[in-house]
């Protein structure tokens, strides 16, 4: 579910800047890893939740970075 919406809202975040976007969102992502350690049923749960959101995201922004960086001929 987490996946969904990072994928839905990811474009959504990047015209704020994907680089702004992708470094604060490793630090959401990093911070959520941190939550899964917490051993009960539910900071587990929300925890890969907000993982898999934060995660989509930096995967959205760093596939838009490659667009803007590699040349047409190399995307092949």
């Amino acid at each position: 579910m987490g996946k969904c919406l990072g994928a839905t809202y990811g474009g959504k975040l990047i015209p704020n800047g994907r680089k702004k976007v992708f470094l604060w969102f490793n630090v959401f992502a990093i911070a959520s890893q941190m939550l899964m350690q917490i051993v009960n049923t539910y900071t587990i749960a929300s925890g890969k939740f907000l993982n898999g959101f934060f995660v989509t995201v930096v995967h959205m922004a760093n596939i838009k970075m490659i667009n803007e960086t590699v040349p047409v001929y190399m995307l092949g």
